[in-house]
């Protein structure tokens, strides 16, 4: 069958810490997926992949600005998010590879 792994499995967790002045949340997320194949002959594999995401954030308690260290895919695994054959080859995608960055959040509270 297209598109239909045999098996998958995620796991998630957080952990959450009040610090001075505000709050600290760890989370991380881990995928995976034994594989597939993206057409009905089972000529376009891909294999077996997993993905692992975490996320560190900071919120200031009196300000109400949140921020927040992130990583994407840290482990840099390739895979792909497509794949199809035309009459001149293979097309495909991959994955987005490993990113960080940092995010800032500010909720803005009009009542006083």
């Amino acid at each position: 069958m297209v598109r239909n792994p045999g098996l998958t499995a995620s796991f998630g967790a957080n952990w959450h810490r009040a610090v001075p002045g505000g709050e600290l949340d760890f989370s991380a997320d881990y995928y995976y997926n034994d594989g597939f194949y993206y057409d009905a002959a089972n000529q376009l594999e891909q294999e077996s992949y997993t993905v692992l995401n975490a996320r560190v954030t900071y919120s200031h308690e009196s300000s109400n600005i949140d921020v927040s260290l992130f990583g994407s895919n840290l482990e840099d695994n390739k895979y792909f998010i497509y794949q199809f054959q035309t009459d001149f080859g293979v097309v495909g995608k991959l994955a987005q590879p490993a990113s960080y960055g940092v995010s800032v959040k500010w909720v803005f509270d009009g009542a006083e």
